[in-house]
């Protein structure tokens, strides 16, 4: 049933499910494992810095915008469903993709203004420093929130311009 579903996705339909599989794929990447170290022995510490910088807060509801994506898409083209959308499918993915969107920049945002590059404390011992794997996560997430907006934008354009 998956195959045949993929099989009736237009191009735009698949960018948009790219975006939201890249988004929780980075999503969960960064939740697992983005931890950083600090302290001095025998005091260290360890922390997650994706949810540190929003990860589980903010950047749930965006995990949560991307399966959505991923549902109404399914909905749409499921067999034996027949559903009677409160507004035209490419807008309420395209209002989906923009959430997500948000969200992925507020995290891009926490992450430069947490981050010990560009917070003064640079070369201080026991300073935290963020860990590549939290940058390849949010990278992640920004790549997939952009997908999305661009899928669900050319279909909202698409159909705007064939009514």
């Amino acid at each position: 049933m998956l195959n045949e579903i993929l099989a009736k996705l237009n191009p735009r339909e698949k960018l948009i499910g790219i975006g939201a599989i890249v988004f929780v794929v980075a999503w969960l990447f960064g939740i697992i494992l983005a931890s950083w170290s600090y302290g001095v022995a025998p005091y260290t510490f360890s922390e997650n810095v994706f949810s540190a910088s929003g990860g589980t807060g903010l950047g749930f509801l965006g995990l949560l915008g991307a399966i959505a994506a991923i549902v109404v898409i399914y909905l749409k083209y499921a067999p034996n469903m027949k559903i009677t959308w409160p507004a035209p499918i490419p807008v309420i993915q395209l209002g989906i993709a923009v959430v997500v969107a948000l969200v992925a920049l507020y995290l891009l945002w926490q992450n430069f203004s947490n981050s010990s590059a560009t917070s003064g404390c640079s070369g201080i011992s026991g300073c935290p420093s963020w860990p590549m794997t939290d940058w390849i996560a949010v990278l992640g997430v920004v790549v997939g929130a952009a997908l999305m907006v661009w899928g669900a934008y050319q279909d909202w354009n698409l159909s705007k311009t064939a009514v």
